[in-house]
């Protein structure tokens, strides 16, 4: 069997937000529920994913990282551990540093994936962001890291501004 951090790590190279692993974990339950508990266990996990997949109908992005698992990942589990590793796998998720992201708009899985690749390789590379579509972050986005908010939004560099815009608005105004 290998460890939390080894099966941590294998979905984290597909995985780059906190609702991107719970949902892998969530989907992957119910697949090894279906695996682990059938009449053909000892079929290899690559032959029924196939079938889970047929038959449940994942989303495309969970189907993506299912399939990108090795065979070796799968047979970490078996039906006397699978609910306990499943459960320290999602508490290894817990434990790793975050950034929170408020952006205005939720972003396709590709613009996610860039977005914690970039953040891994210029922050922590073991890391998950966690996104928080905030409509009034208009133009921008907020970031929260070791605690400290910071904004980057339209709102604020406004606000940073507003007296020297409302005097350009005043100035121009009454200037015809």
């Amino acid at each position: 069997m290998q460890n939390i951090e080894h099966l941590r790590d294998a979905i984290l190279a597909h995985a780059y937000t906190t609702q991107q692993c719970r949902h892998v974990v969530e989907v992957l339950q119910t697949f090894l529920e279906l695996y682990l508990f059938s009449q053909a266990p000892h079929t290899p996990a690559k032959k029924r994913l196939e079938v889970f997949f047929e038959r449940h109908a994942p989303d495309q992005y969970a189907t993506d990282v299912l399939k990108a698992l090795d065979e070796e990942f799968y047979q970490s589990f078996t039906a006397q551990n699978a609910y306990e590793t499943l459960e320290r796998l999602g508490k290894a998720f817990d434990e790793l540093p975050s950034i929170v992201l408020y952006v205005p708009i939720a972003f396709p899985v590709a613009h996610t994936k860039d977005i914690g690749m970039w953040l891994r390789k210029n922050t922590q590379q073991r890391m998950l962001v966690k996104m928080i579509v905030e409509p009034d972050i208009a133009a921008g986005g907020a970031i929260v890291k070791d605690g400290v908010y910071y904004d980057f939004s339209f709102r604020y560099f406004l606000r940073a501004r507003e007296a020297e815009l409302l005097a350009t608005i005043h100035e121009h105004a009454y200037a015809s």
